[in-house]
C-alpha cells in the first residue's frame, strides 16, 4: 500500500550541480533581486512574480498551498 505524501518534511534533493529544497519564507531575500531586476524570467510563469509585491504574494500562496497539502513548492540552487 502507498505511504502517504508527508507535506510537513522538508524534502531535499540535490546532486553535484543542482539543489532542489522546499521554498521558505525566507526565501523573499533570496529572490527579491531577481523579481526586481530581471523581471523577464517570470514571463511565462502562471502566476505574476516580478515585482517585490507580487514575489511576496507568491511566496506566501506556495506556503499556504503546502499547508493545505495541495502543492509542494521547491525553490532550485
Amino acid at each position: 500500500m502507498p505511504q502517504p505524501f508527508n507535506f510537513s518534511a522538508d524534502y531535499v534533493l540535490e546532486d553535484d550541480f543542482v539543489k532542489l529544497r522546499p521554498v521558505k519564507e525566507s526565501d523573499y531575500e533570496n529572490l527579491l533581486p531577481f523579481a526586481l531586476n530581471e523581471q523577464e524570467i517570470w514571463k511565462y510563469s502562471l502566476v505574476p512574480t516580478a515585482g517585490a509585491e507580487n514575489l511576496k504574494n507568491y511566496i506566501d500562496a506556495t506556503l499556504a498551498a503546502r499547508e493545505a497539502e495541495k502543492e509542494y513548492p521547491f525553490i532550485v540552487f
